[in-house]
């Protein structure tokens, strides 16, 4: 897939694998250092650093690129406890 999209658009992709456990610390040294990734997905950034990140301006609103695609999601079976 990065193959593909490299040949389509001429943008140059480096994919990283991070483990869970570190994959924050790695994300806050690259924002500290200026070098942040175009972007970055992981399970434990909600509950760790979005909050700060959000509150700092350090994220992108992907709205217009994620609503249209709602629908490709898998809803989530999750319900706040009463």
């Amino acid at each position: 897939m990065i193959d593909k999209f490299q040949k389509k658009t001429g943008v140059k992709v480096e994919l990283s694998r991070v483990l869970a456990a570190g994959i924050s610390a790695q994300a806050v040294a690259a924002l500290d250092s200026g070098t942040p990734p175009s972007v970055a997905y992981g399970d434990v950034f909600d509950f760790q650093v979005a909050g700060k990140w959000a509150f700092e301006g350090r994220l992108e609103d992907l709205s217009d690129i994620l609503v249209p695609m709602k629908a490709d999601f898998l809803r989530s079976r999750w319900k706040p406890p009463s």
